[in-house]
């Protein structure tokens, strides 16, 4: 009883302090969210307090603290899968075992990590005419891709990497700076991932586009 009631008071007061911090998606300005059409949030009218508060009472702090573990383990086992790995002089990792322990270990943290959030993932395979961009006759000469070469989305949330990672795996492309935070360059680094410096000047675009060819 102890322990639920301990969950109960810090779910609530978890909640709180997020929901109060989101609450720009809630205020309906329409001259900022016009704006930035992309980065709005549409189920946000939606939103009710007595909706969030059964999960956020009886699951919320278990499920941070479950979730904390997972992180954990897949930083830890990162770091073993990709120790005596020099990435800045060698690059990615070449298919192989340890390529596929990778695979293996992030796939299913990525699942395990979803469940435990409560998100389910499902893949919806759409068929698009693209005779406008490719001419009437494209699909004759067309080849089915067995990969991607470049997927740009937005990223709204922090559900949005374990998706991706779930279900294709791919290589990110997160800011340079993370290359040196312990464990999580660790991760980035098993997934591929090309760092990039942000900066809106000229020399960082230059860089970045160096980054690119790089690879």
């Amino acid at each position: 009883m102890i322990y639920f009631g301990v969950q109960a008071i810090l779910g609530f007061l978890l909640f709180e302090w997020a929901y109060a911090r989101n609450k720009k998606h809630r205020d309906g300005d329409e001259d900022r969210d016009g704006k930035f059409p992309s980065f709005r949030r549409l189920d946000a009218a939606k939103w009710s307090r007595w909706k969030f508060y059964p999960t956020a009472l009886l699951l919320m702090p278990t499920r941070l603290f479950l979730a904390f573990i997972c992180f954990l383990l897949l930083a830890l086992l990162s770091t073993v899968l990709t120790c005596c790995r020099d990435f800045k002089k060698l690059g990615p990792l070449k298919s192989g075992p340890r390529k596929g322990c990778i695979k293996l270990v992030f796939k299913f943290f990525s699942s395990l990590l979803l469940i435990i959030f409560g998100f389910r993932t499902t893949i919806t395979k759409k068929e698009i005419d693209y005779a406008e961009y490719l001419g009437p006759d494209y699909k004759a000469e067309h080849k089915e891709a067995k990969t991607t070469s470049t997927i740009v989305c937005n990223h709204v949330s922090w559900v949005d990497g374990l998706v991706l990672i779930k279900t294709i795996l791919p290589a990110f492309a997160p800011k340079e700076e993370l290359s040196g935070v312990p464990l999580v360059s660790h991760m980035l680094n098993a997934l591929d991932s090309i760092y990039m410096p942000r900066g809106g000047t000229p020399e960082g675009r230059t860089k970045a586009i160096e980054c690119i060819r790089n690879r």
